[in-house]
């Protein structure tokens, strides 16, 4: 069998297809999709073979082209799908694709009896900016993220790892970044520390049980914290924050807005109020309070 283009009710559906069945129940072929009406911008193309007696298929993706001004994709080189019903296994392997900001690859298993078993990895060498996001772009320099997935069906298990040279928003940035988190049915754990132009730090831990979101907790130390880059945060117009903190501040209680407590020790801190027309200058250790703020010896 074989066809320039297949179509239903006046939309083409698919494009130059061929089909042929050999013996011992094997059906195998070739298929092109381009210009497809309800998919538009998408072309590849791909080999398939189809084992009838054994219930055996196999898919070979050698083409697949998302021509999206907003997000295209595009496939690096052939990748192989193979589904066994008996089984119940579903393996993909070689699966290498561009995105606008990385290059990403997985391959992996899925079986009703062994579980997941599944990595993936994402690269982006040189600079990416990102610019839909209110407040100014998002740049990254030298990103990596690694992904693990294993387990079973019913309870899987996530484990990923990041690196980056450099992730910045709004002109302020967050350098030598490494992370780390892992998620399961029971709790979620998120790790990550990176060094603050031109000599601070920060490390964030949290967790997060997810059945007891109450009892979830997270923990900011920071060293020469820029406050600058929380002014995109307040509304126009309204108050400015300038010199930089010290300090550790946790949060407790995630099943609404969370409790946070902590100390913060200000150096050459400035609180603007455009509409006053005043700048407070403020030296001081802040006691924080789920609800209140207390200077301790400070001078304002």
């Amino acid at each position: 069998l074989q066809a320039d283009r297949f179509s239903q009710h006046g939309k083409n559906i698919l494009g130059a297809t061929r089909l042929e069945m050999k013996a011992n129940e094997i059906w195998q072929g070739t298929a092109h999709w381009d210009g497809i009406d309800a998919t538009e911008g998408l072309e590849g193309s791909a080999a398939f073979a189809l084992d009838i007696g054994t219930d055996l298929a196999d898919l070979t993706l050698h083409s697949l082209h998302w021509n999206d001004p907003q997000f295209p994709i595009e496939l690096q080189e052939s990748a192989f799908f193979h589904w066994n019903r008996n089984e119940q296994l579903f393996e993909f392997e070689n699966l290498k694709i561009t995105l606008p900001f990385a290059h990403a690859s997985a391959s992996g298993n899925i079986s009703q009896r062994r579980g997941l078993e599944a990595s993936a990895t994402l690269s982006s060498p040189g600079s990416w900016t990102y610019e839909g996001i209110a407040g100014g772009p998002i740049r990254s320099d030298d990103l990596f993220a690694s992904i693990q997935l294993h387990g079973s069906l019913e309870a899987p298990e996530l484990a990923a790892t990041l690196k980056a040279g450099s992730l910045s928003w709004n002109d302020h940035a967050i350098q030598s970044i490494i992370g780390a988190c892992s998620f399961d049915r029971e709790r979620s754990n998120i790790q990550l520390t990176g060094t603050l132009p031109p000599n601070g730090s920060i490390q964030f831990n949290a967790e997060f049980p997810w059945s007891r979101m109450d009892i979830g907790q997270a923990t900011v130390r920071m060293s020469q914290f820029d406050l600058g880059s929380l002014n995109a945060l307040f509304p126009p117009n309204s108050i400015e924050l300038h010199g930089a903190v010290d300090g550790k501040l946790e949060a407790r209680g995630f099943d609404r807005f969370p409790d946070i407590s902590g100390t913060l020790t200000t150096y050459g801190t400035q609180l603007a109020v455009p509409y006053l027309g005043t700048v407070y200058e403020v030296e001081a250790k802040v006691q924080v309070t789920p609800d209140a703020l207390y200077l301790n010896q400070g001078r304002v």
